[in-house]
């Protein structure tokens, strides 16, 4: 996943699965909040599939849901 940086000006950062970018999902308030940086997952509001890291607020660009799946079957 890329996610450009908050005032960042390159095309963005890549986030591996290491322990400085673990994220935490906020039920209660729909966010994505990354544990490091303590901001938010947000999507553009003019490019929709871009993400990038913002201050969390109360904006719907921030507000993220899931779905559950059925379990995997193994035959």
């Amino acid at each position: 996943m890329f996610v450009r940086k908050k005032d960042s000006t390159s095309d963005g950062v890549s986030m591996h699965s290491v322990a400085s970018d673990l994220w935490r999902y906020e039920e209660n308030t729909k966010r994505l909040r990354h544990v490091t940086s303590d901001l938010c997952l947000q999507k553009k509001a003019n490019e929709p599939q871009r993400l990038v890291l913002r201050t969390c607020s109360t904006s719907d660009l921030q507000r993220w849901t899931f779905q559950r799946r059925q379990p995997l079957t193994f035959l």
